[in-house]
């Protein structure tokens, strides 16, 4: 096995077991909306860090100006597709245009395959793997937290919530594999082209799904608002310290 191989091995035990940790509170805890929202205004911030001060740069470096085009496609591909399934990867289970059940999880588990490419795409290039590592974990707890609240609001039993739960904690892993095995084929700047589209998608979940879910929590904007920042400054200190 080689050192790429093992990097997306360890990156994609790591995504399962913050998925299953994330889908486990709801069921063991109940719905903790005022932690949620905390989780999804840290998750947005390190999705917009790891965005703009690390994947746009290196886009641009591997595929030059083209990369902004790239990132646009990335982000209205992810739009028509959360569009087509009807359904939000935000926190809210109680959106008015949530559909609940099955079509929440086709919608969750479509942005974790997304987001396995994406991080199978930036484990090509060094330094960047960890920090959109560090972007999918902190999204993909509150995304599973959420599938299983919607799961649980609508009426399925806990057996069928554990089972959708481990099909979709697999996701980024198969996305994973999917991006591993088209690299070990194409030149290096398709890798650039990967991380520009992969960009985008983290951009439109930010903006999307992230960002939204901050502005509806008022009674807690002072302390999202921190945690946003703190997930900004964390991936811009590992942006300083060369990560």
């Amino acid at each position: 096995m080689n050192e790429l191989a093992l990097r997306l091995l360890v990156f994609s035990a790591i995504t399962v077991a913050c998925a299953w940790i994330g889908g486990l509170v709801p069921l063991q805890f109940g719905w903790k909306r005022d932690q949620l929202w905390l989780l999804i205004s840290f998750g947005a911030g390190v999705l917009l860090g790891a965005a703009f001060l690390h994947m746009l740069p290196d886009a641009f470096d591997l595929v030059g100006s083209s990369a902004s085009g790239l990132v646009f496609v990335g982000f209205l591909v992810l739009f028509f597709i959360e569009k087509f399934v009807m359904v939000h990867a935000c926190g809210a289970h109680d959106c008015d245009y949530h559909t609940i059940g099955v079509a929440a999880f086709v919608g969750l588990s479509i942005h974790s395959m997304m987001a396995g490419i994406a991080l199978g795409s930036a484990a090509a290039i060094p330094g960047l793997g960890a920090v959109v590592l560090l972007a999918i974990v902190a999204h993909k707890a509150p995304a599973s937290m959420s599938l299983a609240a919607l799961l649980i609001a609508a009426g399925y039993r806990r057996g069928a919530i554990i089972a959708l739960i481990s099909v979709f904690s697999l996701m980024v892993p198969l996305g994973v594999i999917v991006a591993y095995f088209i690299l070990g084929a194409l030149p290096e700047h398709v890798v650039g082209v990967l991380v520009a589209l992969s960009a985008g998608t983290f951009l439109y979940i930010a903006a999307s799904d992230l960002l939204p879910e901050l502005h509806r929590a008022q009674q807690l904007r002072t302390l999202s608002l921190v945690t946003f920042f703190g997930g900004v400054l964390l991936t811009w200190g590992a942006r300083v310290l060369g990560a």
